[in-house]
């Protein structure tokens, strides 16, 4: 049996960050070639554990620190693994004292894989591969053995002797004021004409010169670090290339190599840090995990908000951050969010959370889905009160939001405007087919419920398919289970009947085969919830349905929830949450369910529940992961994206958003 729940989630995503928009990704490639590529966000306060967004994410860069200051120079922002010159950055840049992100003066040339580290007084900058073909065109890359050196002061960049041969996707870092770079390799063309290099170069201030040294290390896409006495030299591509583990330690004063421990990790495109004799890295898994020489094996550490690879760690100010990086290889799958995490306090909930514009005009009750990485955002309602129902308040447009790049992307509008649809993936747990069904929209004489379905097909175009339900339905709960859709109870409105007859609240249980993407007659199953319920949250999950929550007649609240099951279709009553919420969001994850967002009533009346939720179904009891969070959740629509937890919510200000990212997954 494939049990999956609704598919509705929502976040918004803040760039308020570094370089200029000169640097323009590529169109998107899923289904919007015809749209235009991107909407530019601009992204307000940052919070929590994000200190900052890049507003061109990009991989293969270089990141360091000089003078107390993080500088972010150079990299690549086009689609992966298809190169072109107008992919290659050359910007400079750094976080001023205001938080705001600061251009410098542009390296020489645009270049990507190369080492930066502070040395010498300044950020020394050697090596990398510059591209030289025009999009459209065979990749013809070159590594370059040229080294320069970045002062502050001037704001320029100076001579600085050459690597003694070209040289790019290695790792650079500074013991006592030498420069060591280990790996990488020298491409002249193409991949097919490339070499791996077999020698660890080392610059020495005193005598202002490079020397080599033999090195076990012959891989590329690694990561190098120095402690307090040693160089690390951790993962990368091997010549076969197969992705590494090994873990390879340096000691300058007997020039001889050894091996640590394993990495336990993905250790290609990876990134690491040392704080004193303490190495911390992370892969594309998204997990930090640290080893301090001398121990016999690695441990875990800290999960990143925003997995990715191909980014940087860098020691700030007591913390490290998380800079840019890819999480997925799509032509906008980089991450703009730069994260912080405390290396004192690792166990700390994690979370973030910020501003960003919204190119829609939905402030409330749009619906949501999940595909891969990025978020879906369908019609709503245009007011920040909830019952404006004039034919203008409901809109059909529609956007997908790619999370890690915060890049707002239009999709063709829904056939007609709808608010409080639900979103049910058809075809595994995320699925790439969508059916949105029932809501609430204006047929041209009344507000009232409808029983369409909107099928979001994965080349982007949205089928409207009438008369799905057998009635008009909205605030109802569903999950795709058995390949069939199922409804729980919901509400029936219809502004056109006297106002007494206007509501008419369900108790009932619909089954819709689906064939496809094709919903069939749907049937009315005879079996009843203990009472009328709307407004609840639900999951289904290991053969059940868990319904909690929701509002009755007269706006009542419910207190009871309840257990169904799917194969005997009867309902049993199970333990219900700490607080009783309506409009509340319940998600599986992993084995267990997160109640979350909604509002709570209260002496003073209805008020927004802060608390994150968890119902154990193997011993069906409840536990608190976080007892409040700390942003604004009035609105909010919720989703896994992932691993993370994530609210969107467009309420606040007509244009803008605010996302959320929480880690609930170890609470």
């Amino acid at each position: 049996m494939r049990y999956v729940s609704i598919a509705l989630t929502a976040f918004v995503c803040a760039c308020g960050g570094a370089t200029p928009r000169s640097e323009t990704p590529p169109p998107a490639t899923r289904g919007e070639s015809t749209q235009p590529a991107f909407v530019a966000s601009t992204i307000g306060p940052v919070h929590g554990a994000f200190v900052s967004a890049l507003d061109t994410p990009v991989t293969s860069f270089g990141a360091a620190v000089l003078d107390g200051t993080l500088y972010v120079a150079g990299g690549y922002h086009g689609e992966p693994h298809h190169y072109d010159d107008e992919g290659q950055s050359a910007l400079l840049a750094r976080i001023g004292p205001s938080g705001a992100w600061e251009t410098r003066a542009r390296m020489d040339t645009p270049l990507q894989g190369f080492a930066l580290v502070a040395a010498d007084g300044g950020l020394v900058r050697c090596g990398g591969s510059r591209i030289d073909n025009a999009p459209g065109t065979p990749t013809d890359m070159h590594s370059i053995a040229t080294c320069t050196r970045y002062l502050s002061a001037t704001d320029a960049w100076g001579a600085f002797p050459d690597l003694p041969l070209p040289r790019s996707s290695f790792d650079a870092a500074v013991l006592d004021g030498r420069i060591y770079a280990v790996g990488g390799w020298n491409i002249d063309g193409d991949q097919e004409h490339a070499s791996f290099t077999d020698a660890m170069v080392v610059f020495d201030p005193a005598t202002r010169s490079w020397s080599s040294e033999p090195c076990p290390v012959t891989r590329r896409a690694l990561a190098v670090v120095a402690t307090s006495h040693a160089i690390v030299a951790i993962g990368g591509l091997d010549g076969s290339l197969h992705a590494s583990t090994s873990v390879d330690v340096y000691d300058p004063t007997t020039h001889v190599w050894s091996h640590g421990p394993d990495y336990p990790g993905d250790g290609f495109g990876m990134a690491a840090a040392a704080i004193g004799d303490t190495i911390y890295a992370s892969g594309s898994e998204g997990t930090i995990r640290r080893w301090t020489i001398g121990q016999a094996a690695w441990s875990s550490f800290h999960s990143l908000l925003q997995p990715r690879f191909f980014h940087r760690l860098v020691p700030v100010a007591g913390a490290l951050y998380a800079i840019g990086g890819i999480g997925s290889m799509t032509t906008d799958g980089r991450a703009a969010l730069i994260e912080s995490v405390s290396t004192t306090s690792p166990d700390a909930p994690a979370m973030g959370w910020t501003e960003l514009s919204f190119p829609g005009h939905a402030r409330n009750r749009f619906g949501m889905f999940v595909r891969d990485d990025s978020l879906y955002v369908l019609g709503g309602n245009d007011s920040p009160e909830q019952h404006d129902f004039a034919p203008t308040n409901f809109v059909a447009e529609a956007f997908r939001l790619h999370v890690p790049s915060l890049r707002w992307y239009p999709l063709d509008p829904l056939p007609e405007a709808r608010q409080s649809i639900e979103s049910i993936a058809i075809g595994g747990a995320l699925g790439d087919d969508v059916i949105s069904l029932g809501g609430f929209g204006h047929d041209g004489h009344a507000a009232r419920t409808f029983a369409d379905a909107f099928v979001s097909h994965a080349d982007g175009h949205v089928e409207l398919v009438r008369d799905v339900l057998p009635t008009g339905r909205t605030q109802f709960g569903a999950a795709y289970v058995d390949d069939a859709i199922w409804i729980f109870a919901g509400l029936v409105f219809d502004e056109s009947l006297p106002e007494d007859q206007q509501f008419t609240h369900l108790d009932d249980v619909l089954r819709c085969p689906v064939t496809g993407t094709a919903v069939g007659a749907c049937e009315t199953l005879g079996v009843h919830l203990t009472g009328t319920r709307r407004a609840f949250a639900s999951a289904a999950f290991g053969g059940h349905m868990f319904i909690v929550g929701g509002m009755r007649e007269g706006f009542a609240s419910v207190d009871d929830c309840l257990d169904f099951d799917f194969a005997t279709r009867t309902f049993s009553a199970m333990a219900c949450p700490a607080h009783v919420r309506i409009s509340a969001t319940m998600l599986a994850h992993e084995g267990r369910l997160y109640l979350v967002g909604g509002s709570a009533r209260t002496a003073g009346g209805l008020a927004d529940e802060g608390s994150v939720e968890v119902f154990d179904p193997a011993t069906h009891a409840w536990s608190t992961a976080i007892d409040a969070l700390p942003f604004e959740t009035h609105q909010g629509r919720w989703a896994f994206v992932g691993d993370r937890l994530v609210m969107l919510a467009t309420q606040a200000d007509a244009g803008r958003a605010t996302l959320a990212i929480v880690d609930v997954a170890a609470r």
